[in-house]
């Protein structure tokens, strides 16, 4: 972020994006949070996946959620990736971090073993 009078972005990028839930439940989350945050919807042509994951970047954006049918296209495009996300050789979450890079996550294994047990 470059002023503090901005607000922080996330996105969603999809392919279809219509009808994707993430948006409402992101907003719902960020309200709840009591963030002055933003999050938007992309529908994003997979054979521009590349320039749209490099957007995230050159926007600010603090990161994205990627729907199904981008994330393992996704996992080469991020500077690194968490273990899960190597494990599964796709990316679900891709995160700006302070110095600009992108981090791809999988956060769903966690979440699956969590309701296991």
């Amino acid at each position: 972020m470059t002023s503090p009078a901005l607000q922080e972005v996330i996105a969603l990028l999809a392919a279809p994006a219509a009808g994707h839930p993430a948006q409402y439940l992101f907003e719902r989350a960020i309200e709840a949070a009591g963030l002055d945050w933003r999050c938007i919807t992309f529908d994003v042509d997979p054979a521009r996946l590349a320039d749209a994951v490099g957007g995230v970047g050159a926007l600010g954006l603090r990161g994205c959620l990627l729907g199904g049918s981008l994330q393992a296209a996704a996992a080469p495009l991020v500077a690194a990736l968490t273990p899960a996300a190597a494990f599964a050789a796709a990316v679900r979450l891709v995160v700006r971090d302070a110095a600009g890079g992108l981090t791809g996550h999988m956060p769903e294994g966690r979440g699956i073993v969590a309701a296991l047990r």
